[in-house]
């Protein structure tokens, strides 16, 4: 892997996440220089079941790779954003992390095209 500077690349973080230095026109990868560059973002509806979902939320909220989550109202109660630098990063998130959260029932994963 490469991680020395090219186009506005600063290097790669441990991880092998490329981190910029400034953002590069039209840059969409990320909001920020410096913040690293996440390559798969997905959203995550939760089922909380019984559970209530307010309780829920913190948990979910320190999930590594979790951005964003937020109680709603609807079929499910909790939607979470995921970050992450691949697809693979992505599932098992979902599958061993936030499934495992006690008083999660289901999840549905919508992994972003754009």
């Amino acid at each position: 892997m490469h991680t020395g500077t090219t186009s506005g690349v600063k290097g790669l973080t441990p991880t092998g996440i490329r981190v910029f230095e400034a953002i590069p026109a039209g840059g969409r990868l990320f909001s920020r220089p410096g913040e690293p560059v996440c390559m798969v973002r997905a959203y995550v509806m939760v089922e909380a079941g019984a559970s209530d979902a307010a309780s829920l939320l913190d948990e979910v909220l320190a999930v590594e790779h979790v951005t964003e989550a937020h109680v709603v109202a609807g079929e499910f109660d909790i939607i979470a954003e995921v970050n992450a630098g691949a697809v693979s990063d992505v599932m098992s998130t979902v599958a061993t992390t936030i499934r495992g959260v006690e008083g999660v029932d289901d999840t549905r994963t919508y992994v972003c095209l754009e």
